[in-house]
């Protein structure tokens, strides 16, 4: 995670951008109460800690606070659905993610909602890695020594996964399609629940969110295999890339903030303000380093081109792995 990333974002609102939303706050008065940041998944995963350390952080620009609420369910369905329905009103906003934004239109038969069409960006937050990791009696040190195995042993291996419908989930149908293994996966409902069945030996491996395996990892409770971003985690170099087994593997998670669709776009710019503030508080930086985050922040518009350009590319490798969520 690089502080000039944030400014770059930062920079392409401007000066003039603040000062337009200052300007706005003074008409709407905007924020006159809590936000409620609705949350997809369960308390302790990496999405919940993205959310957290963000809210903290945009509470303190708005001078109100912003509240998480975990809504899991459905691969971030529910919670995407909650707020689609919700006023839009810049108080009940959602914690975008790459499942609910990016996969899950074309992963799930009868979606909720439109990813697009049914909210407003505010802003493309910050993007995390996945990792594979092992009980630590596992015998395989790698992901190309899992590779080998589950050819040797077809459907005999178990991969975790904290839910479906997600980056985690997609980075497994993409490890079994271009390594042409077969395992078995076993969905859970939040990944702590999979990190204990995973150290307990109930599974043998897990694609998990890197921050909250990397404390395991470090404790030697669980085995690193891979992670799944192009290049090593600077917090953890010793552990490999999936691309390095795979050359082109690439399957991380990423955030955002939304709203539901037409919102005021005052309300939208005071909200992005905020947030690109908080994304850039040294605190804030050194705390999404430390779990091997990277922050971007950004315009609205930056963000609904993103959306729209990662909803294509799931489209394309959910029907390239034949995935399925139901």
């Amino acid at each position: 995670m690089d502080r000039r990333s944030v400014l770059r974002g930062m920079g392409a609102t401007g000066v003039a951008w603040g000062l337009g939303t200052r300007s706005a706050l003074a008409r709407t008065n905007f924020p006159e109460k809590f936000i409620r940041l609705v949350v997809p998944f369960p308390a302790g995963g990496v999405t919940d800690i993205s959310a957290r350390l963000l809210a903290l952080g945009m509470s303190r620009v708005l001078g109100q606070t912003v509240v998480p609420d975990n809504r899991p369910g459905a691969g971030g369905n529910v919670a995407a659905k909650t707020v689609a329905d919700s006023k839009p009103d810049g108080y009940t906003i959602l914690f975008a993610t790459s499942g609910s934004h990016g996969i899950n239109p074309s992963l799930y038969k009868n979606i909720p909602f439109d990813a697009v069409k049914d909210f407003t960006p505010i802003v493309y937050t910050s993007s995390s890695p996945n990792i594979f990791v092992a009980n630590k009696n596992f015998p395989g040190k790698n992901i190309a020594d899992f590779i080998q195995m589950a050819q040797a042993q077809p459907g005999k291996l178990t991969m975790g996964l904290g839910s479906l419908g997600t980056t985690q989930h997609m980075a497994a149908e993409l490890l079994r399609f271009t390594s042409k293994t077969d395992f078995t996966t076993v969905p859970y409902r939040g990944g702590a629940l999979a990190l204990q069945d995973l150290m307990g030996g109930t599974i043998h491996t897990l694609c998990d969110g890197f921050p909250s395996s990397l404390q395991h990892v470090r404790q030697g409770t669980v085995k690193a295999l891979a992670v799944t971003s192009k290049q090593r985690v600077p917090i953890a170099p010793n552990i490999p890339t999936v691309a390095e087994t795979l050359p082109g593997f690439s399957s991380d998670g990423w955030f955002g903030l939304v709203g539901p669709a037409g919102m005021d776009p005052e309300i939208v710019a005071a909200l992005n303000r905020a947030a690109n503030e908080a994304l850039a508080d040294k605190d804030l930086l050194a705390k999404y380093t430390e779990v091997g985050a990277t922050v971007y922040g950004g315009t609205p518009a930056a963000f609904s081109q993103h959306i729209s350009t990662e909803v294509a590319r799931w489209r394309t490798i959910v029907q390239a792995t034949n995935a399925k969520a139901e």
